[in-house]
């Protein structure tokens, strides 16, 4: 795999130690710069030309959301919100990030993240309408693809491509193996148009695809989590269990 390079940007020297351990298990990564100063960080990240720059928002100075604007953008590198705040995943995906991160996360979420960056700089080119389209008839009652907000129009997300979906406020962020978009959905409401036997709700705040799910872990007592296939573990809500189980047509031995 080609080495990614990262740069890292957050005012706290903290959380860049955190994000450089992190990167550090990843083999095909390397981090070539970091600053926790915003006003500086453009200048840097063009000197250091990255691939990816994970980039915190809440910054005095600059935030990351005026920074990340303010990147060349014929020179861009991709780029992943790094954040103890949802508040900001709208202006995120409008600035076309490839993900968004809500601190405190785990290791498996970080290089999911990276993992993503890395797949989008090689995949082909999404298809992109400059408006929203009207809504496709469907042949079954489920979808097979959803339309969502990218930074010049709608894009066409097929529900095959989905590896899972986590709650963020009134909205869904949807991730794929190279990107992740925002839309103003419920998970109850998305659920409903979505075939279960496909993607499944496992949480209160999660949704997987149930052909990603590598793992069935305990973390302790009755409490349970699904390692995915993109590396990611999503916790089992008790509500979901018993039904979660029966999809992926589990023993009674399983449970």
């Amino acid at each position: 795999m080609q080495r990614l390079r990262v740069f890292i940007v957050d005012d706290e020297p903290l959380a860049i130690d955190r994000l450089r351990h992190g990167l550090g298990r990843l083999p095909h990564v390397e981090v070539v710069g970091a600053t926790t100063d915003s006003r500086a960080a453009a200048e840097a990240i063009a000197a250091a030309a990255p691939d990816l720059v994970l980039l915190d928002i809440q910054m005095p100075a600059l935030n990351g959301m005026e920074l990340a604007a303010a990147l060349d953008s014929s020179t861009r590198p991709e780029v992943v919100f790094v954040t103890a705040f949802q508040d900001f995943a709208v202006q995120a995906f409008e600035l076309d990030a490839v993900d968004y991160l809500l601190k405190p996360f785990d290791f498996e979420r970080l290089a999911a993240a990276v993992d993503r960056a890395q797949r989008r700089r090689t995949a082909p080119p999404e298809t992109v309408v400059a408006a929203s389209p009207q809504a496709a008839a469907q042949t079954t009652d489920y979808e097979t693809s959803i339309w969502a907000p990218v930074r010049d129009g709608m894009a066409s997300v097929r529900v095959a491509s989905i590896e899972w979906v986590e709650a963020a406020g009134d909205y869904a962020m949807i991730h794929t193996s190279t990107r992740s978009y925002l839309l103003r959905i419920t998970l109850t409401e998305l659920s409903r148009r979505l075939d279960p036997a496909v993607i499944r709700r496992v949480h209160r705040s999660a949704m997987v695809q149930l052909e990603g799910v590598k793992e069935i872990r305990r973390t302790g007592g009755r409490r349970t989590e699904l390692v995915l296939s993109c590396g990611v573990a999503v916790p089992i809500g008790e509500a979901y269990r018993d039904g979660l189980l029966a999809a992926l047509r589990l023993d009674e031995k399983a449970k």
